[in-house]
């Protein structure tokens, strides 16, 4: 229950930077809608779980290092590192999918911009 919270509170401080961007995001209809729903897929959150899967892959290994005495230890280590490169190829796919989908279908991938801060440098 505690691992459950401490990563969802990883995932929405991971989402604040789109919450705080998410002004820039203007849309009008279902284009924009699925253009918007990609876009931010394709910037935020597949990066985050990118790096999620190869931190597994990292503590698998670390597992499966300080686990050398331990048979039971270096699986638990041994499947770590698979999932995690399992999550790394799901994340790719996924990637390459929705990159895709955005000029297959004439997608225009939008980025949310922040607004202007402080004074402009003359």
């Amino acid at each position: 229950m505690k691992k459950i919270k401490i990563f969802a509170g990883l995932g929405i401080v991971g989402f604040l930077p789109a919450l705080a961007l998410a002004q820039g995001l203007v849309v009008f209809d279902l284009k924009g809608v699925i253009n918007a729903i990609l876009s931010i897929m394709n910037a935020y959150l597949l990066p985050l779980l990118l790096a999620i899967a190869v931190f597994v892959i990292i503590f698998g290994a670390f597992q499966f290092v300080t686990g050398a005495g331990d048979e039971e230890k270096r699986k638990i280590g041994k499947d770590k590192i698979l999932w995690g490169i399992v999550g790394v190829v799901v994340m790719l796919v996924v990637w390459g999918l929705i990159n895709i989908v955005l000029a297959t279908f004439s997608f225009d991938p939008i980025m949310p911009s922040a607004p202007p801060v402080g004074l402009p440098i003359p």
